[in-house]
């Protein structure tokens, strides 16, 4: 998963003294971010001429539950809601990606 996805589907708090915290729901995506966190820190300290910033990832369990991130797994969890899906998507021969 790129930064950008990830920010996007999760959303930073700043806390007193600088401090930013993202509340992530797996180890995995705690991992992804340590992969990006140097240069991600570097540019914010630069962009906000502030070198007091820190940023702690949180995990926490998922209450909405599982995020749907590929074209697949939005379909399968329309077709639990609706399962005349499959039928329509036959009918008009769509592919997914």
């Amino acid at each position: 998963m790129k930064l950008v996805a990830l920010m996007e589907n999760y959303t930073p708090i700043l806390k007193d003294d600088f401090k930013i915290e993202l509340s992530v729901d797996s180890k995995l995506l705690v991992e992804e971010l340590q992969n990006e966190k140097i240069d991600l820190m570097n540019f914010l300290k630069t962009m906000l001429k502030n070198f007091s910033i820190t940023l702690d990832t949180v995990i926490t369990e998922a209450i909405e539950g599982k995020k749907l991130y590929t074209s697949k797994d939005k379909y399968q969890h329309m077709l639990e809601k609706n399962p005349k899906l499959e039928e329509f998507r036959k009918a008009f021969n769509l592919e997914l990606d």
